[in-house]
């Protein structure tokens, strides 16, 4: 399952160098979910029968502009959301 990237590292000869947060805007965030979002409309098609792991991933990625502050809030919140159990 796809999430957002919260840091950038740089590597050099096999050891870190530096690790830095990366902060994101709302319109980047909504951006990157919309896109996760329609990556999984699949799961809610008629024939077939969302399992509850599912339809919540999906609410959490609907109501993160809601439940943050920051649109960096939401997306180490992403970063950290539970996906065992989903496709």
């Amino acid at each position: 399952m796809w999430r957002p990237t919260i840091q950038r590292t740089v590597i050099s000869d096999g050891h870190i160098v530096s690790q830095t947060a990366i902060e994101y805007s709302w319109d980047e965030l909504r951006y990157i979910r919309d896109r996760q979002l329609r990556n999984t409309d699949w799961w809610a098609m008629k024939d077939r029968t969302m399992y509850q792991a599912q339809k919540d991933y999906r609410e959490f990625l609907r109501d993160l502009t809601d439940n943050y502050p920051t649109a960096t809030e939401a997306a180490v919140a992403w970063h950290g959301y539970d996906t065992d159990g989903l496709p």
